[in-house]
């Protein structure tokens, strides 16, 4: 039987970003992106699981719903799919879906510090015999101190309590410290960027990614293994990227990247199991629109 590995969250999962852009602006945002990755050899332990590749699809939407007292409150929608390709047997689901709402509140505490909240209720799992067990709430928390136009630091966790690494994050800092160039030095992706013309601006860093499903009640027996039937599987993987920014217009905006991804492994965390996959190159599209 033919069982597939995902490789591919290029993002937080549920849109939780710990972005280092302490207030959103108005209005609604739309983002599409595909995210493909080249072929690596997997392992459990000292066997080999054969090679595999992976791509994944997102749709992502947030608008604000409401204002007060100079605090912002938006609500969105986020669907990922993740398919999964794998030459040998391993036990890992084909795809895996994550279909959330999303919930956003930020605003100033005063004239230096800004907060934002965000939530993302759904569920995180291969959608296979439905149930509670698939519901999660993973949320992030990030705050911003104005140093000055130029300085900002920062702090912010993502907080999921289902996954291996229950809570990423921590201090940060976004410099703007010569015309035209920004050091952003905060998780889960730290780069440079350079503005090189009013559209164009191209980066360098790194990335962070992870996120938490359910697997079907049958799935560890399917597997080999009754031990995973109705388990948690967490995913890390920590990437080096390098990309471009093209803004068409104030409302449209095309980012492409690349790079490798280094550190990449799945985790089903009561059970202890782990599977490890070999470094490979990937590649990202994403469009976004805004009105």
């Amino acid at each position: 039987m033919k069982t597939n590995h995902w490789i591919t969250l290029a993002l937080l999962l549920g849109g939780l970003e710990l972005i280092a852009q302490p207030v959103r602006q108005s209005g609604t945002d739309v983002r599409v992106e595909f995210d493909y990755s080249a072929s690596s050899r997997m392992t459990r332990g000292s066997a080999r699981l054969g090679d595999f590749d992976a791509s994944s699809v997102r749709v992502a939407t947030m608008s604000d719903v409401a204002e007060f007292g100079g605090w912002n409150v938006g609500a969105g929608l986020d669907y990922q799919r993740l398919d999964l390709n794998l030459s040998g047997l391993g036990p890992l689901p084909e795809t895996l879906h994550g279909v959330a709402g999303r919930l956003s509140v930020g605003g100033r505490l005063s004239r230096r510090w800004s907060v934002n909240i965000d939530a993302a209720p759904g569920l995180y799992s291969d959608l296979e015999d439905v149930s509670p067990d698939d519901f999660n709430l993973p949320a992030s928390v990030r705050a911003a101190y104005f140093v000055h136009p130029g300085l900002q630091l920062l702090a912010g966790f993502r907080i999921d309590w289902r996954n291996e690494i229950p809570i990423v994050g921590g201090p940060g800092v976004r410099w703007m410290f010569a015309e035209g160039w920004t050091l952003n030095l905060f998780l889960p992706a730290p780069n440079v960027t350079w503005q090189a013309t009013e559209r164009l601006s191209l980066s360098v860093g790194g990335e962070f990614a992870g996120g938490s499903f359910r697997v079907n009640e049958g799935f560890g027996t399917a597997n080999g293994d009754p031990r995973l039937n109705n388990s948690q599987v967490s995913y890390r993987e920590v990437r080096a990227s390098a990309g471009l920014s093209y803004r068409f217009n104030p409302t449209s905006e095309l980012i492409l990247g690349a790079g490798v991804g280094l550190d990449r492994r799945a985790t089903f965390n009561e059970q202890r199991l782990q599977l490890v996959s070999g470094a490979a190159p990937f590649v990202r599209l994403q469009y976004r629109l805004r009105f």
